[in-house]
């Protein structure tokens, strides 16, 4: 499709969809060719994004949050004149999710959700490509605007892209503050200084580890283990005119440097008078860590994981959990986080493309306004309890074999054939001719077992003379 089905009014895209459901407001913004001012990110927001990549407990339950949002399919819905959503089955629109989906929207619902649970705010940029959209999203650090009105993107290499306005679309989307609706916010925001905290915390922690001097203690040496100095130039009285010292750190060095070599466990060989062994002293220093500030990480890794919008659940651990609970966690997840962000995500979409391409090929306003994409999140909510009730809803014929399959994981091409259905009907029925429809057997692998009785129906029928009593199991049989 030409660049120009992207070039709507801006005036005309601003407004969003009708919506139900809890959503996450994104504000959106259009860059215009021409305006100028400076927008990049703040500082709390590249603070953030430090600690996303430095910190574990922020990293872990932000990709998994992620991950459950790449799970999320697009879907178009139209509204009735009953007021409600369904299924849109509209060629034009159906056409416009296929160039859309051709490219794939797994990266899309998990970079949004990504930008806005860490820097609160994003950049859209929606590309034709081939008769699809190349749809991306962009942290602020990436994509952004120059002082002189120019959109550029400039990677972590420093090479620079200026994004040309008539051939991308791009839209800057943010969450807006509750104080400063044109301000971004976020969950992790709130708990950046927990994070400086355990960020000092564990750097603590590391000088205490590696410092040599506080790991190992101080070996202490009498005098007259020292040996005639090597360096005539070097005092006798310090430690580097000491030759005694500066072959034991010479050892003591070499396994450092090669850990793995067998020197490594080789004890050191002095030679001395009897009553200088006696003084030789290792000097053991208090290293034990600190269990003040042990239980201050455990304060503010509890901290952190209450400032991240996902339950605590998945930032810890689900292994202790049982099968019910652990789907309850993924299930609140997607419902309570996953899912309101997905859908404003939607609604970007619908308003940046759905909407100007409809309107570019001739629909009605009123009916432009009636269409909207819609996350799908069928596929990321699949859980034990989503099955059992599938299940159960398909034996009392309230659910169909498609959404059946789909609640179990499996798509449309995994259905039975005709023969494999009339067969599966064959096995529920106790038919053998029916459970073995289509296959290749012998007549008499299909014959039934015979009733009880002797000969069974197989057996001939006897000869009764017209003079027997009816019901003489001794009259009326031919003994000739």
């Amino acid at each position: 499709m030409a660049a120009r089905s992207l070039k709507s009014v801006v005036a005309e895209s601003t407004a969003a969809p009708v919506i139900e459901g809890r959503v996450v407001q994104l504000g959106s913004e259009d860059a215009v060719a021409g305006a100028v001012g400076w927008r990049r990110s703040q500082e709390w927001q590249r603070d953030g994004w430090r600690f996303y990549d430095v910190h574990g407990e922020v990293h872990y339950p932000l990709t998994v949050g992620g991950n459950l949002s790449s799970r999320v399919d697009l879907a178009v819905e139209e509204r009735g004149s009953d007021g409600s959503w369904g299924h849109s089955t509209g060629k034009l629109e159906r056409s416009v999710l296929e160039s859309v989906s051709g490219l794939g929207l797994d990266d899309f619902f998990r970079s949004l959700w990504l930008n806005t649970a860490v820097a609160g705010e994003g950049v859209l940029v929606v590309t034709p490509e081939y008769g699809s959209y190349d749809i991306e999203v962009f942290s602020s650090d990436e994509v952004y605007k120059e002082a002189n009105g120019a959109w550029v993107r400039v990677d972590e290499t420093g090479r620079r892209e200026v994004l040309d306005l008539r051939e991308k679309r791009v839209t800057r989307f943010w969450r807006s503050h509750p104080r400063y609706r044109r301000s971004a916010d976020s969950g992790l925001r709130s708990v950046l200084n927990e994070c400086r905290e355990l960020e000092l915390l564990k750097l603590s922690l590391l000088a205490k580890i590696t410092s040599r001097l506080a790991s190992v203690g101080i070996l202490f040496l009498p005098n007259s283990l020292s040996m005639p100095v090597a360096n005539p130039e070097a005092s006798a009285g310090t430690l580097s005119g000491d030759a005694l010292t500066q072959m034991l750190v010479k050892l003591f060095m070499s396994p450092i440097r090669n850990p793995g070599a067998s020197a490594a466990a080789m004890p050191v060989i002095l030679r001395g008078p009897e009553e200088a062994g006696e003084k030789i002293r290792h000097i053991i220093l208090d290293t034990s860590l600190d269990e003040v500030e042990e239980n201050h990480r455990a304060e503010l890794r509890r901290a952190i994981a209450n400032g991240i919008e996902l339950p605590i659940e998945t930032q810890t651990s689900v292994a202790d959990a049982n099968r019910w609970n652990a789907w309850n966690i993924s299930e609140s997840a997607v419902r309570d986080h996953i899912l309101p962000v997905c859908r404003a995500g939607a609604g970007l979409l619908t308003t940046r493309v759905l909407w100007p391409i409809l309107r570019r090929e001739g629909m009605a306003e009123a009916d432009v306004r009636r269409r909207r994409f819609w996350p799908n999140v069928d596929r990321a909510a699949l859980g034990l309890n989503r099955s059992d009730l599938a299940r159960q809803l398909f034996d009392r014929g309230q659910l169909g074999g498609d959404a059946l399959r789909l609640a179990h994981g499996f798509d449309e091409s995994s259905g039975p054939t005709d023969e494999e259905f009339i067969r599966f009907l064959g096995i529920k029925l106790s038919n053998p001719a029916m459970a073995s429809w289509g296959l290749d057997l012998p007549p008499e692998m299909l014959m039934g077992a015979l009733p009880p009785g002797p000969g069974g129906f197989n057996a001939p029928e006897p000869h009764v003379d017209s003079w027997s009593t009816v019901g003489d199991p001794n009259g009326g049989l031919d003994r000739s």
